[in-house]
């Protein structure tokens, strides 16, 4: 408010100044200007020389009129902000004043609770803050998958689609996951879905593989509508097993990502030859609801035949791990119990 005052002070002084002198030409007696400095002389006392500081006296006021116009809107200067509040405190000292003054009337014996568990409402209409929904992205089983690997990025790995791709088809295992409705109806739209796989070896170390392959997908990430499955390649199975001892693995992570192009084939993914790995964690996140979710398979073998067992799972509403779901297997007995005992078929 100050300076804004003093903005207009000076406006209007520079443009009273210039019209007194237009009027009366101060300016013009001086002499000693005149005999001494004549081409300043004749700047000072030239019309161009008065209308420019009037203009600019107007326009300098004009400027401390509008701040002083805007100060108002937004509540006043910051001396009617102090003033108001001090106004608030002394009211509010009054109240408290007023409370510890009844107090004194209430008769001996009585209990007095000064204050509550009962928090105190905030002044003002509170700032609505905008609610994401969640989506419910759940582990619904796993399947032995005949997939394509093509060279192509713009491919990826699917179901085969063709007599060549028939022929070049790898035995796989595939994980499946589902965007659920939650038990209140509700739900949210999974984007920007990615996996990543860490398995686990008894004598070797960890293999972390970044990004997971969605099978179908043409990028590294996924997206799931309410109700929508999507299907994670867990490993490969390229090698034939002559015995029980010989499982030859392989696991992709995928290079695949927006604006990247592969001009070379089989470019867009790294390959990692793995054998029968102990345990398998996947860690599916969702990253425009920042949610993230966490798989624990323990990894058996039966007669060649590999099983999985979902050991516990992690969820953001549960970041407590819970377990006791039961065995999925895949074989020639393709058979899974869920966490309530059912049995359940999962086909080939």
């Amino acid at each position: 408010m100050g300076k804004s005052a003093a903005k207009i002070a000076l406006g209007a002084s520079i443009a009273a100044f210039a019209f007194a002198d237009k009027s009366f030409g101060l300016l013009r007696s001086l002499e000693y200007l005149h005999r001494n400095a004549p081409a300043f002389f004749s700047l000072l006392t030239s019309s161009v020389f008065e209308i420019t500081l009037i203009i600019a006296g107007l326009s300098l006021s004009a400027i401390g009129l509008y701040e002083v116009w805007r100060l108002r809107e937004k509540g006043g200067s910051d001396e009617w902000r102090g003033a108001n509040t001090t106004s608030k405190a002394d009211a509010h000292n009054q109240s408290i004043a007023t409370a510890v003054g009844s107090i004194g009337n209430i008769g001996n014996g009585a209990t007095v609770i000064v204050g509550g568990d009962t928090p105190a409402k905030p002044v003002g209409k509170p700032i609505p803050q905008p609610s994401i929904a969640r989506p419910n992205i759940n582990y619904c089983g796993v399947r032995r998958a005949t997939v394509f690997v093509s060279p192509w990025a713009c491919i990826g790995v699917r179901e085969p689609a063709g007599q060549e791709e028939f022929q070049n088809a790898i035995p796989g295992i595939a994980l499946k996951f589902e965007n659920d409705i939650w038990p209140d109806g509700s739900g949210g739209r999974a984007m920007n879905v990615l996996a990543q796989i860490v398995y686990h070896f008894v004598e070797k170390p960890n293999l972390r593989i970044d990004y997971g392959v969605w099978l179908g997908a043409r990028i590294r990430y996924e997206t799931l509508n309410i109700g929508d499955t999507r299907e994670l390649l867990l490993v490969l199975q390229p090698k034939s097993r002559e015995n029980d001892d010989d499982v030859g693995l392989t696991a992709l992570n995928d290079n695949r990502d927006l604006n990247d192009h592969f001009d070379a084939g089989f470019t867009w993914f790294r390959f990692e030859d793995i054998s029968l790995p102990q345990s398998v964690q996947v860690t599916v996140i969702e990253q425009h609801s920042k949610s993230k979710y966490v798989f624990e398979f323990d990894v058996t073998k039966s007669d060649g035949d590999l099983g999985l067992v979902l050991r516990t799972e992690t969820r953001p509403e549960r970041p407590e791990p819970a377990s006791n779901f039961g065995i999925y297997l895949f074989g020639d007995q393709e058979v899974g119990r869920t966490s309530n005992g059912n049995s359940v078929s999962i086909g080939r």
